[in-house]
């Protein structure tokens, strides 16, 4: 008899070791006041990253998060398992203000609710996108819109996917939404008036392709962008360290050639050869080229 109850008990206990997440974890969070992320890992630092990228994750058209619950069977013992797997992307402002609302922890997995306050984030893209109605574009010649057009890429850019995320939140911004399509507009009109040829030495074939393709060529108004490119060499031990100088000069491409802007970006990388070095940091080169004229032709 007390062999049969114990028995009883065992199994109870043992079916009881079964664990589950709780339902913040598995099911989908509205908060009226909150826009609200889960995240699960192996530590607390990786379910707030989890979680934090989940908040991204809402704000972002293109973004993904898999989730799947899983139950296995080993020994005779059921066992739930949760994986989150996500990537996390950047959004065009830092997320401030996050809080935790709630937190579960079985055995080395963990699991945090983190949120923030919706009417925080609408005050805050409010007041970062108010710049647009202090930006006008210049009077004047060509060459002074074309600058003006480059100079603002990623300030346009940028609010471009911060209106999104307001839109998202908040409806519709027809005001915002008008003054930011004028300035595109204006932007559009003076990259289209130019016509820009990358000139110089035909060794920098990968950085006059990715300069061709930054720049605009349409244009009846011809100027020039002259890439110059300068190292320096060092050697750590059994590593070879390469440090490279490029210099960018917006020039006009009739008599007497005059610079209109002028200015330098820097890389550097370390392998195990000289040229492996090299290639290394013009891959760098080429990642800041990549991103709008206004961060790698003026200065921040």
């Amino acid at each position: 008899m007390y062999k049969s109850i114990f028995a009883i008990l065992l199994a109870f206990a043992y079916s009881t070791s079964v664990w589950a997440w709780p339902d913040w974890v598995t099911q989908h969070q509205q908060d009226s006041e909150y826009l609200v992320g889960v995240g699960v890992g192996d530590s607390r630092s990786a379910a707030r990253q989890s979680a934090i990228a989940d908040i991204v994750t809402q704000l972002s058209v293109d973004y993904r998060v898999e989730q799947t619950q899983m139950l296995t069977k080993r020994q005779g013992k059921a066992d739930s398992q949760f994986t989150q797997v996500s990537q996390l992307k950047s959004l065009p402002f830092t997320l401030e203000g996050i809080e935790e609302l709630d937190f579960f922890q079985q055995d080395a997995e963990f699991a945090l609710l983190l949120g923030i306050k919706k009417s925080q984030l609408i005050k805050s893209i409010q007041t970062d996108l108010a710049i647009l109605h202090h930006i006008t574009s210049p009077a004047g010649d060509v060459e002074r819109q074309f600058i003006w057009a480059l100079k603002q890429s990623e300030t346009f850019l940028l609010s471009t996917k911060k209106l999104s995320v307001l839109t998202l939140l908040a409806g519709e911004q027809p005001k915002i939404k008008q003054r930011l399509e004028q300035l595109l507009t204006k932007q559009k009109q003076a990259l289209q008036a130019v016509s820009c040829d990358v000139i110089g030495n035909s060794h920098y074939s990968l950085i006059k392709s990715a300069l061709n393709t930054a720049l605009p060529h349409s244009g009846k108004t011809r100027l020039w962008m002259r890439p110059n490119l300068k190292w320096k060499f060092a050697t750590k031990g059994k590593l070879a360290l390469a440090k490279a100088r490029l210099t960018l000069k917006l020039m006009r491409s009739r008599p007497p050639f005059s610079v209109l802007i002028q200015h330098d970006i820097e890389a550097q990388a370390k392998g195990s050869s000289r040229e492996v070095a090299k290639a290394k940091a013009i891959e760098k080169l080429l990642g800041q080229l990549s991103a709008p004229a206004s961060v790698w032709m003026f200065d921040t």
